[in-house]
């Protein structure tokens, strides 16, 4: 066995065993790999599929059509579950190898972009991210979005190393597999995409053509999905779950917020367009509250506040529990969710763990890009860059440490070159 596989196997048991411990506490609690309505749904969904019901959310019959949840991860936990039964514990076992390994595929770009030993301190910070085994034992879609979006970014990678248009073409299929998953990636191909002309080998010509098959083939992915929600409801959408989360939870923190008052579905526009219009000019209307509130969102995210990964632990209020304690309906009732049997005491070790982990990890990621774009390191820079950037402007107002998830990776593979530039650079003058 190689060394390189060797550590790749040491990375990958490492995450394994980190995110069993969590596996562990939560089989003992009734509704352990459950978080709030979304795994529920997911639940649904999957039954549903297998039951021969068709791709819904519905108790009973009519089964109408979903066109809000995305088709990649029911199908997989639907596939899981005529396999081992219609029962969370095995589902969420192939999000613990899937998260897993994403902690190789770190490694691999790592390796790739940077060097083996950056690569290698990069999958070791994953797989001790304490987010990332959190939400991996949860019936949520991170572990698969995030290990589909590292393929796409190991394949890129690729592509910037010699230059194949087949290598962009496969980055952008699987990135739109990605978003089939977790529809957040939505317009990520346009924007990280900008590597291919900025760091890529192609010429200027060449470039731009190569920019468009990554693009386009990501959008290929998504089209089939696309003419289903037409066909089956009318929208031409991939999802209806943006409008949603437009108007109810971005426009309506900005209402409440405003003093202006928000009655939650009560005037809503039916339609998902108008619905995201009336959203868009509450937003530009209120720009600096809405700029103060994303502000605080990507705070949350990173741990800055409350919504810490352990708190996903326990029952966590979302925005309509937010609106019923101003009075806007009554509150709904959460299921239970595991804990960890750590105490109180154990529990704020645990989130001061994590603050400081976060803490060293982002600053080892700042001093890596600064250390990558001085020492001819661009293109690992561009590519972990630009997807940062882009999961920082797309997470709004809402986001908690769950959408910490996918950025995680691509800050431990900045962090990884940060913490071992100069020793790399040592050695490459002593050689």
């Amino acid at each position: 066995m190689s060394v390189n596989h060797r550590i790749a196997l040491v990375i990958f048991f490492v995450a394994l065993v980190h995110r069993l411990l969590f596996f562990a506490a939560a089989c003992r609690q009734p509704d352990g790999f459950h978080h709030l309505a979304d795994s529920h749904e997911y639940h649904r969904l999957a039954v549903n599929l297998i039951e021969g019901r068709g791709f819904s959310m519905a108790g009973e019959a009519p089964w109408t059509p979903d066109v809000r949840r995305t088709p990649l991860f029911p199908a997989l936990v639907a596939a899981v579950y005529r396999l081992f039964g219609a029962g969370p514990a095995p589902a969420v076992a192939v999000n613990l190898l899937l998260s897993a390994w994403s902690c190789v595929l770190v490694y691999r770009l790592g390796a790739r972009l940077f060097s083996p030993a950056a690569g290698a301190l990069a999958g070791g910070l994953l797989a001790l991210d304490l987010a990332s085994a959190v939400y991996a034992n949860l019936l949520l879609t991170e572990s698969l979005f995030t290990f589909l979006l590292l393929i796409s970014m190991l394949a890129l990678a690729r592509y910037l190393d010699g230059g194949r248009v087949a290598y962009a073409a496969l980055a952008g299929a699987l990135l739109g597999l990605a978003t089939l998953c977790r529809p957040i990636s939505l317009y990520m191909a346009w924007c990280v995409g900008l590597v291919i002309g900025l760091a890529g080998p192609a010429r200027r010509g060449r470039a731009l053509r190569d920019y468009l098959v990554y693009a386009l083939s990501a959008v290929v992915m998504m089209m089939p999905w696309v003419y289903r929600n037409y066909r089956v409801a009318g929208i031409a959408q991939l999802t209806t779950q943006g409008s949603l989360n437009l108007y109810h939870e971005r426009a309506a923190r900005i209402l409440l917020e405003s003093g202006q008052g928000y009655t939650g579905g009560v005037g809503a526009p039916a339609a998902p367009d108008a619905m995201q219009a009336q959203a868009r000019a509450i937003l530009w209307a209120h720009w600096p509250l809405y700029l103060r509130q994303h502000g605080r969102g990507i705070l949350e995210m990173m741990g800055g506040g409350r919504s810490v990964a352990l708190e996903s632990l326990e029952p966590r209020p979302p925005m309509p529990h937010w609106l019923s304690l101003r009075g806007y309906g009554p509150p709904p009732v959460f299921p239970p969710q595991f804990t960890m049997p750590t105490g109180p005491l154990g529990k704020k070790m645990l989130r001061l763990a994590e603050w400081l982990a976060l803490l060293a990890v982002t600053t080892a990621a700042a001093i890596g890009a600064a250390a990558a774009w001085r020492g001819g390191r661009r293109p690992g820079l561009l590519l972990a860059g630009l997807a940062v950037a882009y999961f920082l402007l797309v997470s709004g107002p809402e986001a908690y440490s769950r959408f910490r998830v996918p950025l995680m990776p691509l800050l431990a593979l900045l962090a990884g070159w940060g913490g071992l530039y100069r020793h790399q650079a040592r050695k490459a003058v002593a050689s």
